[in-house]
């Protein structure tokens, strides 16, 4: 394993444990921020300084155009929705932007039913994909990384995610859109948000939902956790289910101290980003994770355990009849 990463892992240090319903936290805490700085998303927009946009009038469902105008990078987070132009899409992979240029970001499509322009560019929808599909999408990218050296994910999956993520939460979008069920489970998701306050120091969190380990992120600095705390919570809040409330009185580091241990036996493949510094993919059997690094930092590191259900090799090929009704229109609209 990567020292950067090993010396990463092996220096996460714990706040004290929060609990509420379905869902157990423990914050990841360190005493100083890391690293070169960066914008977040959401600051870099706000301010005008990100423009986000399709990469020609046509578009091109697995990509977009992002033009960084600060004087420092801008983080885009791996699974970050950005909403508007021709459809909404989430990020692939954690991206660095470099301060003073233009990239093509990787993405997926998280509104199936809309090809057409809303606005000329995009804005950000607030919201992280859920740690279940993330996971999932993430494990589809390092594939085709491996087989292809792409970050693009199995979009008919990704579909597929979303329209069974609306099912179960009983949401019905007319254009298919991700955001739709998100904004509907708002008001759950903010009686979380409540219950998971940012602490000093905080610049990770580990998670426990509906009594299993759910992963972990963290980032370099401090300061960006911060302004991204909420997206995090709510992407492992929205998977919570209240019906299966865990009895237990809390859960122990020894437990989580063991899932971090597990990564250290997960095979290690290194890409280069398509910003800055380069992309660590992590996979075993129960763990799919990621790292971004630059200048010996880990600017993001992000470790979800994979669901006992997951897809066998074979069911990941095998596309269903949602995914077969879309898969010719995301043919023809990726270019």
């Amino acid at each position: 394993m990567d020292t950067t990463v090993a010396n990463a892992l092996s220096a996460i240090n714990f706040g004290e444990v929060q609990n509420s319903g379905a869902m157990w936290v423990f914050p990841l805490v360190q005493k100083e921020s890391t690293g070169p700085s960066y914008l977040t998303l959401s600051e870099a927009i706000k301010n005008h300084l990100l423009v986000i946009t399709e990469i020609s009038e046509g578009g091109s469902v697995p990509t977009l155009m992002v033009e960084n105008k600060a004087d420092i990078p801008v983080l885009l987070l791996d699974g970050e929705e950005l909403s508007g132009a021709k459809q909404n899409r989430v990020l692939n992979t954690s991206v660095l932007v470099p301060s003073k240029s233009k990239i093509h970001a990787p993405v997926s499509c998280t509104e199936h039913g809309r090809w057409r322009y809303q606005s000329r560019a995009f804005s950000e929808s607030g919201y992280r994909m859920s740690r279940k599909m993330n996971a999932k999408k993430s494990e589809s990218v390092s594939m085709n990384l491996k087989d292809s050296m792409c970050y693009e994910s199995d979009q008919c999956m990704v579909w597929d995610e979303i329209d069974k993520f609306s099912r179960e939460k009983g949401v019905h979008s007319n254009t298919g859109a991700m955001k739709d069920v998100h904004d509907r489970e708002k008001p759950v998701i903010d009686k979380y948000l409540k219950s998971f306050p940012c602490v000093p120091g905080q610049h990770g969190v580990f998670v426990i939902v509906n009594g299993e380990i759910a992963g972990f992120d963290m980032l370099s600095r401090i300061e960006a956790y911060e302004k991204l705390h909420n997206k995090f919570i709510a992407s492992y809040a929205i998977d919570a289910d209240n019906s299966l409330e865990t009895k237990r009185e809390k859960y122990t580091l020894q437990e989580v101290m063991d899932f971090i241990k597990k990564i250290s036996s997960c095979v290690e493949s290194i890409y280069k980003s398509v910003g800055l510094g380069n992309d660590y993919r992590y996979e075993s059997e129960t763990v799919i994770g990621s790292a971004l690094l630059y200048m010996d930092t880990g600017i993001h590191c992000s470790f979800f355990a994979k669901e006992e259900s997951a897809h066998s090799n074979e069911e990941r090929h095998n596309i269903s009849g949602f995914s077969n009704r879309m898969h010719s229109r995301m043919r023809t609209n990726r270019h």
